[in-house]
């Protein structure tokens, strides 16, 4: 008799189990999760493993040279196409959601771009408000656009 109770009570939370679902109202999700890698994404984590594990076996020994050097610029290629299919379709995702609303970034694509100084002597990237080239020391020219300098002018500024 005990045996027939606790069959009778293991078959009816087996049949609990398989129709909860569908008194909870609970789904399974139809598109991918946030966080689930895309095709380009694993196609690409797994070209670099390939990768590695080639690198591996050539420092181990079991490759010799010539199957190195023709499997690395295989699996190499197979990477550099992932991670551009991979580049591509985050372009294009960030298209799409550019033009569906307004940019996270409005603020930035609105304010007119700022033109970086530059020494015309060294080609060195000045910070603003400077009045001489950190890099080789040549005075920059006062009110020119663009930050140019030239040699006449840090001598006169050191004399």
């Amino acid at each position: 008799m005990t045996f027939y109770l606790g069959a009778v009570l293991v078959a009816a939370v087996v049949v609990w189990m398989v129709v909860r679902p569908l008194f909870t109202g609970g789904s399974a999700p139809v598109g991918p999760a946030d966080d689930e890698p895309t095709e380009a994404e694993s196609r690409k984590r797994t070209a670099l493993l390939q990768l590695r594990d080639v690198e591996q076996d050539y420092a181990t020994g079991k490759l010799d040279e010539r199957d190195y050097a023709e499997l690395r610029h295989e699996v190499a290629g197979e990477a550099l196409e992932a991670i551009r299919t991979r580049d591509l379709e985050r372009e294009r995702a960030a298209a799409l959601s550019s033009e569906s609303g307004p940019s996270r970034n409005a603020e930035r694509t609105l304010a007119p771009p700022v033109l970086a100084s530059v020494c015309s002597a060294c080609g060195y990237v000045l910070e603003t408000g400077s009045r001489f080239c950190s890099a080789c020391g040549l005075a920059v020219a006062a009110g020119v656009p663009g930050g140019t300098s030239s040699p006449a002018a840090s001598d006169r500024a050191l004399a």
